[in-house]
Parts: structure tokens; C-alpha cells; sequence
């Protein structure tokens, strides 16, 4: 996971590849945060540490987003944001 989240910060200038990188991250965190029964918890990330991940990647992807002319999405992850730790200003800030 930190690998993942190394790439893509090193992938300055290259917005598709810090794009890629980051939704590989946030794929990963979440298909760790299944339960028993296999469905996926989505954004009901219980652990804290978790929680605090996803919503960084959320942040850095959403700004990727934001460069790669891509509102919509980069809106949608901010709001991703807000519903998770809703008094982080950067989720507010990137919607």
C-alpha cells in the first residue's frame, strides 16, 4: 500500500499515472475492508488508521483529478471525503 501511494506521489507531471496509482491504493485499502462475507465495507472503513488513508488517497486523487480537467470525478471524491471525516477542510475545499 505504501508503495502505491510512493509511485504515486513520484508521479508528478504524470497525472494518468498518479491517477492510476492512487485507484489502485484506494482498490486495495477497500478490498481489505471486506467482511466475512465477502461484501465490500465501501467507505464504511471502521479502523481509524484506515480511514485516515483513504481519505488522503480520496485528497491526492481528487487533485490529480482536478488537473486532469476531470470535475465531476474529482467532485465526487471529495464528497467520498466529507462523508468520512466531515470536519477535514480539504474534502470541503475540493468540492
Amino acid at each position: 500500500m505504501q508503495r502505491l501511494r510512493t509511485a504515486a506521489r513520484t508521479a508528478t507531471g504524470e497525472h494518468q499515472a498518479a491517477r492510476q496509482a492512487y485507484t489502485r491504493a484506494i482498490t486495495l485499502l477497500l478490498d481489505g475492508q471486506e467482511d466475512t462475507a465477502g461484501a465490500s465495507k465501501a467507505d464504511e472503513v471502521d479502523d481509524e488508521e484506515c480511514r485516515m488513508l483513504l481519505c488522503a488517497l480520496l485528497s491526492n486523487r481528487s487533485a490529480t483529478l482536478l488537473k486532469l480537467s476531470l470535475y465531476p470525478a474529482a467532485a465526487d471524491d471529495a464528497r467520498r471525503i466529507i462523508a468520512l471525516r466531515p470536519s477535514w477542510a480539504k474534502g470541503h475545499f475540493r468540492c
